[in-house]
């Protein structure tokens, strides 16, 4: 799948985000402990930085994003979440996207403000 999108791209004079999908909440819920969620992250990301390597000469640009989301995803209504919650919950996660040398971070899907805000906290931290 990756390889016909980066060949399309090359074809086109394109650049490219590639990013996986959100997995954290994910493996939360199937009981992966933070250390578990975090090598699977940096083994999703290697592969598609393995994935990459091959085009970097043929592309103009090219970024690796990682992906947050909802904790308990979208479909959850948050609301009752604090700012400090989201910070504590997201910040294993975006210290470890920080750590995998992701180019950005693409938060999706929030229905809750203070969620959102403590994301972005996290991030910063």
């Amino acid at each position: 799948m990756y390889r016909a999108l980066l060949i399309v791209a090359m074809r086109n004079c394109m650049c490219v985000i590639l990013g996986g999908v959100e997995l954290w909440n994910w493996l939360a819920l199937l009981g992966r402990d933070a250390a578990g969620r975090m090598d699977y992250q940096n083994r999703s990301i290697a592969f598609l930085m393995e994935i990459l390597v091959r085009y970097l000469e043929h592309l103009a640009h090219i970024l690796v994003s990682g992906v947050v989301a909802p904790q308990g995803g979208a479909d959850w209504n948050n609301q009752a979440l604090t700012q400090a919650a989201a910070e504590q919950y997201n910040g294993p996660q975006m210290a470890n996207l920080a750590s995998a040398s992701v180019d950005l971070v693409q938060a999706l899907s929030f229905t809750s403000t203070n969620e959102a805000i403590g994301v972005f906290r996290a991030a910063a931290g």
